[in-house]
């Protein structure tokens, strides 16, 4: 007969192996955790890396502004604010009596040839433009790209380039696609500047990790989905890129001028919605061009004519007396 004493013992000694199992569990489930969110940095940071990297386009002779009947121009290097050590290479075209300077920038994995045709049109009309490629981009250094994080420095730099150019001349931005959204950020901080012209830009660029993940790297959307929070926590602990204040809709209300905004309605890259948040919050009087049947940052391709005029018409205002 089993004493009291000795059931007692019993149910110690089995409670003593289920915690010992528990705690055998706790450890082999603490070591799975540790391993699949070490995993998972892993693969986060190794993304970052490969999707901050521009795909290389080469500028060819064709693209290059002799091509269209402009020979007064310059070759110029010149460095983003306060990082001497990268040089950023453009094309200066003066024009004597420039009304002003339109200082324009290309989109990610573009150069500054991209635009080449419309801006020798706008030097036609009696503007000086500077173009340049970002860092990263055409025949600038090779370094890696920020999203929006680190290139608003480059456009800064332009700025004070061209401000010692052409000291007395009023600048004018425009941009393509993430130039759009860098010169949108960059206006809104920058008083001295006298328009903003943002064709195809984000309102934020945080909505548009997934996709541009999923395009720029082997990862696929689903993917890509699960790892965004990590993405941008790694962007910004070892690459000194917080993405997440790449949000060109937070800044347009700060600018104390009517701005201009093109975008194409039926682009996929950046959806109209980002169009139409920016032009919601963009300051009083603010214009638009939102063009029917192309893809994204062709509007000047689908109505050149119609683009043209809208830019036009736009210096127009914004540099009148």
């Amino acid at each position: 007969m089993v004493t009291v004493r000795e059931r007692i013992a019993n149910k110690l000694k089995e409670s003593i192996r289920s915690l010992e199992n528990m705690k055998t569990l706790t450890i082999c489930g603490l070591a799975s955790s540790v391993v699949l969110l070490f995993t998972y940095l892993i693969t986060c940071w190794v993304v970052v890396d490969i999707a901050l990297v521009a795909n290389q386009n080469v500028i060819e002779d064709s693209q290059r502004p002799q091509f269209f009947g402009i020979q007064n121009y310059e070759s110029v290097v010149f460095s983003p604010l306060n990082e001497e050590e990268i040089d950023l290479r453009g094309w200066w075209i003066p024009h004597d009596n420039a009304r002003a300077t339109v200082i324009w920038v290309h989109g990610i994995d573009g150069t500054r040839a991209g635009n080449m045709e419309f801006l020798a049109s706008l030097h036609k009309e009696g503007y000086s433009v500077l173009m340049f490629d970002l860092r990263g981009h055409g025949e600038s250094d090779k370094v890696p790209i920020g999203g929006g994080a680190y290139e608003h420095r480059d456009l800064l730099g332009a700025i004070a380039f061209t401000k010692a150019k052409a000291a007395d001349t009023p600048i004018v931005l425009g941009g393509t696609s993430l130039g759009g959204a860098i010169v949108l950020m960059v206006a809104a901080q920058d008083t001295s500047i006298k328009g903003v012209i943002a064709d195809g830009a984000f309102a934020n660029i945080v909505s548009l990790i997934k996709q541009e993940t999923a395009d720029r790297t082997p990862i696929p959307s689903w993917a890509a989905g699960m790892l965004q929070p990590g993405l941008i926590m790694m962007g910004k602990l070892f690459k000194d890129a917080d993405v997440s204040k790449v949000a060109p809709v937070e800044y347009v209300g700060g600018i104390q001028y009517p701005i201009a905004i093109i975008h194409c309605k039926s682009g996929k890259r950046i959806p109209f919605s980002h169009a139409e948040e920016i032009l919601q919050a963009s300051p009083k009087d603010s214009v638009s061009l939102f063009v029917d049947g192309c893809d994204h940052a062709q509007a000047y391709e689908k109505d050149k004519e119609a683009y043209k005029d809208f830019v036009f018409n736009y210096l127009e205002t914004r540099l009148s007396p």
